[in-house]
């Protein structure tokens, strides 16, 4: 975890920015998404909602030609070109009050920094869960009593397995997560190869049958900035901006005053641009196969015209 400490200035103001920073690894946790695990650019460098990041995918070479604007080429390996996908950033952040009591203690402001981070990691699972769904390719692995470790090799990894790039990883709900690991979890990392896959790591899914997905490292495509508009802006009165190489995000911590009414607020603040680089090197796990709805027949008097707006 690198701090720019631009800002701190006295020993009380490091203790604050890291104890907030360590929040935001807890929240995240060992067992959470983490942009490291795919193709991403979390550099240092801060950037600007709506900038585009030109992100090189893991272990995939040719096919694609395209200079930049230009006229050079980034990403030329000999005679291959890398290819890559242009994202386009995003700002994105949680805020909350912020009081005395969580400024006077460590431990008041460590349990305020990690639920305002939770809400940082909810999104971004969520998100990434449904850029994965929207990608069309799923897996059904039946329920957490029926899941095996022989369902993970044999039917989960070899769909999206690609040659060049490390094991892939393989995030699973609570239920279907201890079928595969020992409840106790004693001496299991997260980030220690198991079962063909390079990380195992549980989640909390987001939409109804599904319980996980699978993906190489080539599948997904992230970048994270610092909002540079915001770290500008004098009317913080406190800025700690953080790279956390070991998540693969940057982080922004801002707090401002209220002068009308004196209270104090204070948030987390994101660029993010995401996208589904790979559709055949990820997929959702589905408990089942999801169930198809007939159309209704129109009843009488009523069109199938369909409105937007």
């Amino acid at each position: 975890m690198i701090i720019n400490d631009t800002q701190i200035q006295t020993e009380a103001e490091a203790y604050k920015a890291r104890i907030i920073g360590d929040a935001i690894v807890t929240a995240f946790g060992a067992h959470k998404i983490n942009f490291s695990d795919f193709s991403n650019d979390f550099s240092g460098v801060y950037g600007n909602a709506g900038s585009t990041i030109r992100v090189p995918l893991i272990g995939k070479t040719g096919g694609v030609q395209s200079a930049n604007a230009d006229g050079t080429d980034d990403f030329s390996i000999g005679t291959k070109t890398t290819q890559y996908v242009d994202l386009e950033l995003s700002l994105k952040y949680v805020t909350a009050p912020l009081t005395i009591g969580e400024l006077e203690t460590g431990a008041a402001l460590s349990d305020w920094a990690t639920s305002l981070a939770a809400d940082v990691v909810e999104d971004v699972q969520k998100t990434l869960e449904n850029k994965v769904i929207a990608s069309g390719k799923s897996i059904v692995i039946g329920t957490a009593d029926d899941f095996t470790v022989s369902t993970l090799i044999k039917k989960v990894r070899p769909e999206v397995r690609k040659a060049g790039v490390a094991e892939p990883v393989c995030y699973l709900e609570g239920g279907h997560y201890a079928s595969v690991i020992p409840m106790d979890k004693d001496g299991f990392d997260a980030n220690t190869p198991h079962f063909g896959f390079s990380k195992i790591a549980e989640y909390t899914s987001y939409n109804d049958g599904v319980v996980g997905f699978a993906a190489s490292q080539s599948a997904v495509a992230v970048a994270t900035r610092i909002p540079q508009s915001l770290m500008q802006n004098p009317s913080y009165l406190t800025k700690y901006a953080y790279q956390m190489p070991e998540l693969g995000i940057n982080v922004l911590y801002l707090e401002w005053a209220n002068p009308s009414n004196g209270t104090m607020t204070a948030g987390l603040f994101y660029l993010m641009g995401m996208e589904v680089a790979n559709g055949d090197a990820c997929a959702v796990l589905m408990s089942a196969e999801p169930s198809v709805s007939e159309p209704s027949e129109p009843t009488e008097g009523e069109d199938n015209e369909t409105t937007e707006g």
